[in-house]
């Protein structure tokens, strides 16, 4: 799949935690992987939860627990998500998928802490969504919210009441949760973003300027559509990291910080069907 599809990714922190003019900041929560190899095309993006001091760890370590579990499993189920009815039957990877996943949280969870609850919400809380291409079809799973768009259709997941996304690392507390999976012919595949929730803000923006005032802040399409993205690895992060970046600012005289419009963290994954076989 390397060779018919390009993927990219990039992550920065939102403006309410790198928090401009305040003695303090937290880290980024959200993290993300990718990887493309002959079999199959993988991404995925967490965000942790805002509430958890250290959530970022469990963001993190989700993204390369589930490129691992992935890596070892496609090659059992290969034949079965890869079936003429494989998006009927796919439930048995994503539940083994799911369950060994949470049996390795577990055992990580135990290494910190005797309490299972206290580890969860303080570093294992985080939202997952995922896409994993394979010849004949599309998967994109999540637990929790997000947003992911398909050949151009925006799908949102969320937001759910009280603000408490369905942490699939809850199972461990007793409160259950399963990945919703959505599947797509390959064939018809062109293009698929996945995103955080922090996207929202992005959407927002459309058509700011940043704080530089030198930038003004694309449509939806661009992170598919300008070829500059897909030129360098870190492009999107570069992109993102330009329209957020703060700006030291003088009005009158006086100094202030111009903050960007992206507060909350802010991660994105896209593929797209390569046209261009030199591309990788």
């Amino acid at each position: 799949m390397n060779t018919q599809f390009l993927i990219r990714g990039g992550s920065v922190p939102g403006t309410d935690h790198t928090d401009p003019g305040s003695p303090g900041w937290k880290n980024n929560q959200d993290a993300y992987y990718i990887r493309s190899n002959s079999e199959y095309t993988f991404g995925v993006v967490t965000d942790g939860c805002g509430e958890g001091k250290h959530s970022e760890v469990g963001a993190n370590y989700g993204v390369k627990l589930l490129d691992s579990l992935i890596t070892k499993l496609y090659p059992r189920y290969r034949n079965l998500l890869n079936a003429d009815d494989g998006n009927t039957r796919s439930s048995v990877f994503f539940n083994r998928l799911r369950d060994d996943f949470l049996a390795h949280i577990r055992i990580f969870a135990l290494s910190l802490d005797d309490s299972l609850s206290n580890v969860v919400k303080e570093y294992l809380s985080f939202t997952i969504i995922g896409v994993l291409v394979t010849p004949t079809w599309t998967y994109i799973f999540h637990a929790g919210d997000g947003t992911f768009i398909v050949n151009g259709k925006l799908t949102q997941i969320g937001p759910f009441k009280d603000n408490e996304p369905p942490y699939l690392t809850l199972s461990l507390t007793g409160i259950e949760h399963f990945f919703k999976v959505e599947s797509f012919k390959t064939d018809n595949m062109d293009s698929c973003l996945i995103t955080t929730d922090g996207f929202d803000y992005l959407i927002a923006s459309i058509g700011e300027k940043n704080p530089q005032g030198n930038w003004t802040i694309g449509p939806v399409t661009e992170w598919i559509e300008d070829e500059r993205l897909w030129k360098r690895e870190d492009a999107i992060r570069g992109r993102l990291a330009l329209y957020n970046k703060e700006h030291a600012h003088l009005e009158d005289g006086v100094p202030f910080i111009k903050r960007g419009h992206l507060k909350d963290d802010i991660t994105i994954v896209v593929l797209k069907r390569n046209n261009n076989p030199s591309m990788s």
